[in-house]
């Protein structure tokens, strides 16, 4: 296990006699209110910041947590840096509240999921801590995400796709060994340590987990989840009891974006300038479902009853009619990508979602086979 992981170990572990007393007690510390307590306040709002003005802000305190600027702000969480003189030891506190937040969210249940998944490939959560209504979270800082390199112009060569793809696909098949879905596969939630690796999956807010009583019932799961261009077919079209394979086609999309330049990772005549924001899909400039149904079925062709089976179980399938696309030649799609790119995408952007590759038949693809990394 990797220094992340051994703290981890010392701080959660701590006093546990068994594997189920740990469990018992990352649930115990979580729900029962356990944490040191500071006589503070809430975190305060933070002021409007970006990555490149946060550098220049004042340090705040958050609860035991000094010197803290502002990172990013979420939907229901914001995120702060811990600046420590070693870089390699600052900190991101991740403030949530709890009580605001609304299913699939659920920071508590984050913090459960994290502490029962830690692996190398998974952002280590460190601690948690309350501060009035609120639970902090407090992880490793990492100065990059996978999406900030592909957006800003980044090269990204063929070996840094392939070491980048396989921290994200040991995660999945670590998760899933555990029938943990992640729910929110995309380039923003793959933090890096360089612009060249190692990943570190992370955002396990909207997690669902079969053995954390916060979760949904299996075949009653929540289908808004994930962000808008990388949801499967299936919740689209309301299927419920969707499993881990839609961790997968959100990870078909991530690949698609990761090789599209080709191998030296850089813009080439053919991509056409300014598709800095380009993604395998478009939800449109609202994010629209039907927008990108539409964009699915002009990539893929329309599907019918018999080019993907289980459609016929959803509840919403057939309920309005379709144009019927007939599908692109993955070639004109992913032009610079390599065959073995595209035909490791092409097994995990399929309709029939028992039929996607698994994350560890993704790790097994000839794609990954000139740049092995560790199968953990």
């Amino acid at each position: 296990m990797q220094a992340e992981g051994r703290l981890l170990e010392k701080v959660i572990y701590k006093d546990a006699q068994s594997k189920e007393d740990y469990y018992q007690r990352c649930n115990g510390w979580i729900d029962g209110d356990r944490y040191l307590r500071m006589p503070a306040d809430d975190v305060p709002s933070p002021p409007t910041s970006t990555l490149e003005d946060s550098s220049q802000q004042t340090g705040q305190t958050i609860g035991p947590f000094t010197n803290c600027t502002h990172h990013a702000t979420g939907l229901f969480s914001t995120v702060y840096k811990q600046i420590n003189t070693d870089h390699f030891k600052s900190l991101a506190i991740k403030v949530t509240t709890p009580f605001q937040t609304h299913p699939p969210h659920n920071p508590k249940r984050e913090a459960r999921i994290l502490a029962a998944a830690a692996h190398p490939y998974i952002i280590s959560l460190l601690t948690t801590h309350t501060l009035s209504s609120q639970l902090l979270l407090v992880f490793p800082f990492k100065p990059l995400d996978l999406d900030t390199v592909l957006r800003k112009g980044f090269p990204l060569k063929v070996t840094a796709a392939r070491h980048i793809l396989e921290g994200l696909f040991c995660a999945l098949a670590h998760i899933h060994s555990k029938g943990i879905i992640h729910r929110d596969i995309k380039p923003a939630n793959i933090l890096l340590s360089t612009s060249s690796g190692p990943a570190f999956l992370a955002d396990f807010g909207i997690a669902w987990s079969p053995d954390d009583p916060a979760s949904e019932p299996s075949d009653q799961k929540i289908t808004d989840v994930g962000t808008t261009c990388y949801r499967p077919p299936e919740v689209l079209f309301g299927h419920k009891a969707y499993g881990p394979e839609l961790d997968l086609w959100a990870a078909g999309c991530v690949v698609a974006e990761c090789v599209r330049r080709g191998l030296d990772g850089f813009e080439k005549p053919g991509v056409k300038s300014g598709e800095a924001q380009w993604t395998l899909f478009d939800a449109g400039e609202l994010g629209s479902e039907l927008a990108l149904v539409k964009s699915i079925f002009e990539t893929l062709g329309t599907p019918t009853d018999e080019t993907w089976p289980e459609a016929k179980t959803f509840p919403d399938w057939n309920k309005m009619s379709f144009h019927a696309f007939p599908s692109k030649s993955w070639k004109d799609i992913l032009p610079l990508a390599s065959e073995e790119a595209r035909d490791l995408v092409t097994g995990l952007v399929m309709y029939q979602s028992t039929s996607r590759l698994n994350a560890l038949e993704a790790l097994n693809h000839v794609f990954f086979s000139d740049g092995p990394a560790s199968r953990q």
